[in-house]
């Protein structure tokens, strides 16, 4: 096997030398104080030690992270598992270059029943130690969206938050349009509700047959009783879950409650790790995670995506019975021991070698084999469209991480600045930024645009570094984005603009857009094909910083409501202003509403609601042309 030269400052060894022998934590940091890697060690000094002679250690990283890091420190600890939480905890918070990472893991979503007497179910990414039952984490935040809407429909929980639910005095629209019971006005009983929310828990649970079993028999006991009418609701409640569970029942298969089968596959580059989850004999789920480092280390990849994974939250109901794997992994007695002193039980872990569990381990390695192609594909793909857009754009570096800026205001108001990340063309929504606007007063685009770069690229460094900035705009904006960059010494960047053309006719009639690609230094745009992959690939980036300030814009609006908004409509003052916000609970809501359901729900006179109405459709048509 051939030997690796390593670069080490001579720094590091001397501060090796004075680790002490006990359990703990070390981190190496470069020469801003950025830490680079997080450790844990039984015996700190020999762990650290090791990082000096690197002909042991496969990982291809180690050499790079040894030639920038310029101090190791180190946090003692009790024991191993102490050593182990800590680990996991400073990797989530510090997220170092240099650590097996999952990718994204900050979009991963799971639906939360609260621990209100009328408990609330709702999407959430944060998972707190506060009584309620969670569900998830879901890699799939499209799927957990059309589940939370499939279940709202279905039972009726309530979806507001507490506050808005103490001060409700009568239904508000999600009742009228039969989305919620309307506990917060007692128009359902309490056992009522609480029996909606036992089905739901086992529906999230995983015990769908469960809950179609006892629709049954609620059904046919309607019939007995001849409640025509109650007995129609839950034929139509059966019919919408047998659809959802339809697609789900993809393999049966005899096994325990909760068991995931966790699979891999990868080369030399990179791995991919696929979590089967099986409930009650059936293929219910799955999750994926795709690691940057060779297939060879695959006991440290085990390691380090089920502590992040499994350690993040310790959601009760994410631990399986069992956990069927191809090999042991690192640190593997440790983790099932913080598992069970944290979440009161451990999974059993299987290693099979033949027989049934062998089969589903081979079912989990050949979709992680498909899922890897797959990501290869396209990773190769996109690379392909990055090599020629550096070609075409005379770009100085392969755009491999973008990011895109727009500039938006509300109503020639509370202007702000949009930044979204693409890395290798998928978009990494964890990294994208709001920056509201300081030092420009009134609507001032180029100004805004300054603004926002300027305080973007003054808190650079190598991570987070760009390697195109995509500018939403002609001309105008792409000059003082230049400007910057100039100003900041930071002319290794590129940059360019990208904006529509004036609407222009087609011999047919149809009406079109070009695009137009602005550069520094060039008078004359670039204009690509319309089903150039090229121009595609631009579009999405601009398109999604768009979205995303729109998105923003609409949110910061809404939380206006009432005392900003609705002081403008002509003839609303503070008191009819106090009905909407009580009767209607938000501005979107008030928005949405015909005049008969503003007539009905605030009781206010004809004369407001249509003031009210009108103004809200003026807002309509603004967002329509934003959108355009």
């Amino acid at each position: 096997m051939m030997s690796r030269s390593l670069e080490v400052d001579k720094n590091i060894a001397q501060q090796v030398s004075r680790a002490p022998s006990c359990p703990g934590v070390y981190l190496f940091k470069d020469h801003l104080q950025r830490i680079l890697y997080v450790g844990k060690a039984i015996k700190l000094k020999e762990r650290v030690k090791s990082y000096l002679h690197p002909e042991a250690d496969l990982r291809p990283s180690i050499p790079l992270l040894m030639k920038k890091a310029r101090l190791v420190e180190w946090i003692v600890t009790d024991n191993e598992k102490e050593a182990l939480i800590l680990e996991n905890n400073l990797i989530k918070t510090y997220r170092p270059r240099y650590n097996i990472m999952l990718k994204d893991d900050k979009s991963y979503v799971s639906l939360k029943l609260s621990s209100h007497s009328f408990p609330r179910l709702h999407i959430t990414r944060k998972i707190k130690q506060d009584g309620s039952r969670y569900y998830g984490p879901f890699s799939s935040g499209r799927a957990v969206r059309k589940t939370f809407k499939f279940l709202q429909k279905l039972y009726l929980l309530r979806d507001c938050t507490d506050y808005f639910y103490n001060s409700r005095t009568r239904p508000c629209l999600r009742y009228q349009i039969k989305r919620c019971s309307a506990p917060c006005v007692d128009l359902v009983k309490k056992e009522e509700y609480m029996e909606q929310v036992l089905q739901v828990d086992h529906f999230l649970k995983g015990k769908k047959m469960d809950v179609v079993q006892s629709l049954h028999e609620k059904m046919k006991q309607a019939s007995l009783e001849l409640d025509y009418e109650k007995a129609a609701m839950i034929r139509d409640e059966l019919f919408s879950i047998e659809e959802t569970l339809r697609p789900q029942n993809v393999e049966s298969i005899k096994t325990h409650d909760q068991s995931h089968v966790i699979g891999h596959f990868g080369d030399e580059e990179a791995c991919l790790i696929k979590i089967l989850k099986i409930v009650q004999g059936k293929i219910i789920g799955f999750e994926d995670f795709f690691v940057e480092e060779p297939v060879q280390i695959i006991e440290d990849i085990y390691s380090a995506v089920l502590k992040q994974y499994y350690l993040e939250d310790l959601i009760h109901s994410k631990i399986p019975t069992q956990m069927i794997l191809e090999s042991s992994f690192t640190d593997q007695e440790t983790f099932l021991e913080v598992i069970k002193e944290r979440n009161g039980k451990k999974p059993k872990l299987l290693f099979p070698q033949k027989g049934e569990k062998y089969r589903l381990l081979q079912l989990a390695n050949r979709n992680a084999q498909s899922s890897f192609a797959e990501k290869k594909r396209k990773s190769q793909q996109t690379l392909s469209v990055l090599t020629q857009l550096q070609k075409k754009l005379h770009l100085k570096n392969l755009p491999k991480r973008i990011e895109g800026y727009d500039i938006s205001n509300i109503q020639g108001k509370y202007s702000f600045g949009s930044q979204v990340v693409f890395i290798e063309g998928e978009k990494d929504s964890s990294q994208y930024r709001i920056y509201s606007i300081k030092s420009v007063q009134g609507p001032d685009d180029f100004s805004s645009m300054r603004e926002v770069l300027t305080r973007r690229l003054q808190k650079l460094d190598e991570i987070n570094y760009p390697d195109l900035l995509l500018i939403d705009g002609g001309k105008g904006q792409l000059k003082q984005a230049v400007e910057v960059l100039k100003e900041l010494n930071l002319s290794d960047i590129d940059v360019c603009s990208l904006a529509k053309e004036k609407t222009l006719v087609s011999r047919s009639g149809k009406k079109y857009a070009p695009e137009r690609v602005f550069l520094p230094g060039q008078s004359n745009a670039i204009v690509f094909e319309p089903s150039s992959s090229l121009l595609h690939m631009l579009m999405r980036v601009r398109d999604e910083a768009h979205r995303f300030g729109l998105k923003h814009h609409r949110k910061k609006r809404s939380s206006m409501t009432i005392g900003s908004v609705l002081s403008e409509i002509p003839g609303i003052g503070p008191k009819k202003r106090k009905i909407l916000l009580r009767s209607m609970g938000s501005f979107e809501k008030i928005r949405r509403a015909t005049i008969e359901e503003l007539l009905e729900t605030t009781k206010l006179d004809k004369k407001s609601v249509q003031a009210v109405f009108e103004y809200c459709r003026k807002m309509d048509e603004q967002d329509s042309s934003e959108e355009e």
